[in-house]
This record gives C-alpha cells, structure tokens and sequence, in this order.
C-alpha cells in the first residue's frame, strides 16, 4: 500500500515539471532556426530566410533591375570624375558628369571634365585635341592629366606645358610680271622653288636681293629680314606664323606675318597659313567672306598694309605704261634662288643698317630693312 501510494506521488510531481525551451524558457515557445540562432517565443526575433543566391541568413537581394545582388541605381554626386559603369537605369547606361542618365557628356566611359575637374558641357567636347591649345576658363586641358590638350598645347615638363610654335614662308611678286635674279640665304626656301607657296621655316635672320622688272629702267632691291617665334611658357595658347615677302617691281619688297588661327570670318591670307599647318576650322564653312572691320587688329593691319602696297604698285605700272608702253617683260620660266653659301652677314647688315636711304619695315614677329638701287638699261 505504500508502495503504491509512493510510486502515484513521483508520478505527479514529475507532471507538474516544464521543459525549458533555447531561451531557457520553462515550456517556452522559442527555437533554434536554419541559421541556429534561437528566434520566436519571448526572444521577438524572426527566423533567418534564404537570400536570392539561397544561402540561409545572407544578404544578398535584388536590386531593382532584378539581379541578385546587383548594384542598382547609383545617384553619385556630379561634382567631379566618375567611376565608369555606375548604372542609372536598368539598360546599361552609366551617369555623365553633368548628371544626365546616359549623356554623351563622356569620352569612351571617361568623363569629359577639364584639368580642374570641371565637368565640360557637351558643346565643348571637341575641343580637345583640335588643332588649338585650349586653356580657356570654360574648357582648359593644358596640364599634364590631359596631356596638355593631347599635344596642342605642347609637352608636359614636369612644371607646365610648353609648346614652342612653328614658322612658315614663301616669296611672291604682284600682278603678271615677276621680278628676276633672285638671291636668298634663306634655308627655308628651296633653289627650285614656287610662287606663293608656303615652306616650312626656319626662323632667324637672313640677306635677300633681288631685281624689279620695270618697264623703263630696272631697280635692284637688297636687304634682309628677321623673323622669329614666340617663346616657350606656360600654357601659353600660341599661334603659328606664317612670313610673306612679296617682290614688287615698282615700290620694292613688303614683309607680311599672318598668325594661323580659326576666325569667324574667311580671310584669304589666314586660310592658307591654316591650310599650311593643317588648322582645321570645319566649324567655319559657312562663315562670311574677308571684311577687314572683323579682323583682329595685327591681322588687319597686315591687311590694310598689303592692300596700300598693291594699290600703290598698280598705279606706277599704270602711269609708266602710258608714258613708256608696256616694255619688254623678263617673267621667268623656273623661280630659281641663288643661293649664298658663305655670306659677310654681320657686314652687309651694319652696311644696311647704316645707310641713310633704308626702308624700315616692323611687324609683330619680324623686321625687314631694304635698300634701292637703280640700274639703268
């Protein structure tokens, strides 16, 4: 009987004892989840889920193009450059610097700002590596990121770009008779060379001569002129120049300079300087023809000089022809230079420069002396 009684009351006792659950919960309602992290019951906690890549607790999802664990939308800050390939959209298109979702403000995935990080509005894009040095406040590339504007501002040096300009000439003469014995040291010019085409030159100091043909009595002109280029600096925008030395048989030579540079204006004598240099200015072809009022004012200086001296020239011929007739003429079948090849330079320049009947002509970058001479038939 005590036996029995003993077995009943361990029997209900052992009823009355609760399991504790993985929050130490007696008869608590918390478990361990895929992830053995114990969740539900007093704990609050959610179980772990699979991820888009189904892994149990991982994070990664799709983004809103629908790809597991893909970037998304990116909204950068368009302050400066850019890593390429940050999506706007879900097609493939990445921001340009201006903030456009797929602009065409990029060269090739790489954001066209400037040396300063400045972002290039899209009108200036071809700019870059044009023909021009561009170091301008709203497009500047001279600096060594930039490769100082792919080479039209020079060569990087460690400090700046520098860039030294280069030089052309060529010989002319006016209206249809040609003057004759013509001498240069002029290195640029060639033995055999052609009227009014421009040759590579190189600057520096050199003796002419030459002789007008006239319809009465001949004159010998003699001289020399000096020409040069401007100096290497820092991103400096600087022009190349192009040297005419035009023979007239009446008033004697005149010296030109004309800086090759793209206007908004045709103008002969700078178009074939870009011609010579290989400027392109595409941007002008509808571009109204030459009006000195339009000119820069070097430029139309050159231009009023060349003008006067033709003027000039036509009305000694013209007078000479009524009172002489038109005379015998001495145009020369092949422009042939003869050349110098061991000149008394320094002392035919201080006889030149000493004489008291010397013609003194100064441009921007160079200077002509001359003297005249008659020479009778």
């Amino acid at each position: 009987m005590h036996k029995i009684f003993l077995i009943l009351a361990l029997f209900i006792f052992s009823c009355d004892e609760e399991l504790l659950d993985c929050a130490y919960v007696p008869g608590g309602s918390a478990y361990l989840d895929r992830c053995n992290e114990c969740v539900g019951g007093s704990t609050s906690l959610e179980p772990c889920e699979q991820d888009c890549f189904g892994e149990w607790g991982g994070y990664a999802e799709y983004d809103e193009c629908g790809v597991c664990g893909g970037p998304g939308i990116e909204t950068p800050e368009f302050n400066s450059i850019y890593d390429e390939g940050e999506g706007c959209d879900c097609n493939g298109n990445s921001w340009d610097c201006l903030g456009i979702c797929g602009g065409n403000n990029n060269n090739n995935g790489m954001q066209y700002t400037d040396c300063d990080g400045t972002c290039i509005s899209e009108s200036f894009r071809d700019y870059f590596q044009d023909g021009d040095c561009d170091n301008y406040s709203w497009a500047d590339f001279a600096c060594e990121e930039k490769n100082c504007d792919g080479g039209d501002c020079g060569v990087w040096n460690g400090t700046g770009c520098y860039r030294q300009n280069r030089a052309a000439i060529k010989y002319d003469y006016y209206n249809d008779c040609c003057p004759y014995n013509i001498s240069s040291e002029d290195p640029s010019i060639p033995n055999y060379f052609y009227w009014n085409q421009y040759y590579e030159a190189t600057t520096g100091t050199y003796y002419f001569s030459y002789v007008g043909d006239q319809i009465s009595t001949d004159e010998y002109f003699y001289g020399y002129y000096t020409t040069f280029t401007n100096s290497n600096g820092y991103n400096l925008d600087l022009d190349n120049e192009c040297f005419e030395l035009v023979m007239y048989n009446y008033i004697g030579p005149s010296f030109y300079n004309w800086s090759s540079y793209c206007s908004s204006y045709y103008f002969e004598q700078v178009e074939a300087c870009n011609d010579f240099f290989n400027l392109n200015c595409s941007d002008y072809n509808s571009r109204p023809s030459q009006r000195s009022i339009y000119l820069d004012s070097l430029t139309n200086i050159q231009y009023q000089k060349h003008l006067e001296a033709e003027s000039i020239e036509k009305s000694i011929e013209k007078d000479l022809v009524q009172i002489h007739g038109s005379g015998e003429s001495h145009n020369i079948k092949s422009e042939i230079v003869i050349k110098i090849d061991s000149p008394e330079t320094d002392h035919r320049i201080i006889e030149i420069d000493s004489d008291p009947n010397v013609v003194v002509q100064e441009g921007k970058n160079y200077i002509m002396k001359y003297i005249r001479k008659r020479i009778d038939h």
